[in-house]
């Protein structure tokens, strides 16, 4: 051996020290940390999926939901129908929820185009335009599929569970009669009272939806995604044990609603007399009129949008909630519903949240407070976040 050369013993260990150090430097570099520890860059585990996750399982879910519709409407011989005219439940034509919900949104997205208030680059806030508009589509799609399957349920199922909710309603009078006091006393502060079951609903709805999508949209897709399946699973609920509503014995403290109910129930009656023939003639006025009162997806939709404007901590809050309870002292002392139909909606709306929350998680983990740039941007690299400082 030549000398002041190396041996090959020397040359082996010095390579496998070197080795030694660059495996542990990067263990060290890819620990995230949960402690007081500022947060640390590490190595993304998977690239970006081309669909995310939450809209490629929304989009199957949705698909699924128009496929079993398609079936009901085959075995029984229902058309799919045209909404046309005014909602008997809502005062109004059928379309100007939607219209205003879409106004209001596109009026915040115009100001933040103008003045260029927007957090995000202009790709990200067009990638975000154009997922918000993916995701109202869907919600419009399934609240259209919806009312066919509400509408086809004397149809598909005749049966009638109304007395044995009723059963429960006198066991538990004494929380109805409770309720009355309550609800004549809110009732004395608000401008219409009578008005504001249907209003509350559409409004939280707008609002939700405008402040998460206009704000951090930390729980924005949360938000839609769990709206969005609560109408696909309810209306598949309506046809397990169906139920008219305790109108039908008894007239609520809303003569408002009192009137849309008797007016409802006609027609009603009408399809359960004449079957589909009725549906083919007068589908389209009756698109938004059909009665199903379990379980409440009116409260199940205000518990979900009340649970994000909370946890996303939206200025709003404090109003959802003052809704939500509003909705559902009304329900109740209206007679729209049973009392066993709020639990009934409670339980949808935390399995929809549930759900939502597992497909949606990643939103969470992409926050992120300190960007990444230089060599570890082009390498793949990113910023994990100790738990708490997740939104």
């Amino acid at each position: 051996m030549a000398r002041g050369s190396a041996s090959p013993l020397a040359v082996a260990t010095h390579e496998s020290t070197e080795s030694l150090r660059s495996r542990l430097a990067r263990r060290h570099l890819e620990q995230t940390v949960f402690d007081e520890s500022p947060p640390v860059v590490v190595k993304s585990r998977a690239p970006r999926r081309p669909i995310p996750r939450d809209l490629l399982v929304l989009t199957l879910f949705c698909v699924g939901f128009v496929a079993i519709a398609e079936v009901l409407s085959r075995a029984i011989g229902a058309p799919f129908v045209l909404p046309a005219g005014e909602s008997p439940a809502l005062g109004t034509h059928f379309s100007w929820p939607v219209i205003a919900a879409l106004t209001g949104y596109a009026t915040l997205q115009i100001y933040s185009a103008v003045t260029g208030s927007h957090r995000e680059g202009r790709d990200a806030w067009t990638r975000n335009l154009i997922t918000d508009l993916y995701l109202v589509s869907l919600f419009i799609i399934v609240t259209y599929v919806h009312f066919h399957i509400k509408m086809w349920v004397p149809l598909i199922n005749p049966r009638n569970y109304d007395a044995s909710y009723l059963a429960v309603d006198n066991r538990l009078r004494f929380l109805i009669e409770g309720l009355r006091p309550i609800r004549h006393a809110i009732a004395s502060v608000l401008p219409a009272p009578d008005l504001w079951y249907a209003l509350a609903f559409f409004s939280m709805f707008s609002l939700s939806f405008w402040f998460h999508a206009a704000g951090r949209r930390t729980w924005h897709y949360h938000n839609m995604v769990a709206i969005t399946l609560t109408e696909l699973l309810g209306p598949l609920l309506y046809l397990v044990a169906p139920a008219v509503g305790p109108f039908l014995v008894e007239r609520g403290d809303n003569p408002v609603a009192t009137a849309a109910q008797l007016h409802m129930y006609g027609e009603y009656s009408a399809l359960q007399a004449t079957g589909v023939t009725w549906l083919q003639q007068h589908g389209g006025e009756y698109f938004t009129a059909p009665l199903a009162a379990m379980p409440s997806l009116h409260f199940a939709a205000t518990c979900v949008l009340a649970y994000y404007a909370v946890r996303a901590r939206l200025v709003i809050a404090p109003l959802v909630v003052a809704l939500l309870c509003w909705i559902g002292i009304e329900s109740i002392v209206s007679r729209w519903h049973y009392l066993v139909d709020l639990p009934a909606g409670l339980g949808v709306a935390l399995v929809t949240i549930a759900f939502a929350n597992r497909i949606c998680r990643h939103r969470l983990e992409e926050k992120s407070p300190v960007p990444v740039t230089g060599d570890f941007a082009r390498e793949g690299w990113r910023v994990a976040q100790p738990e708490r400082w997740r939104a």
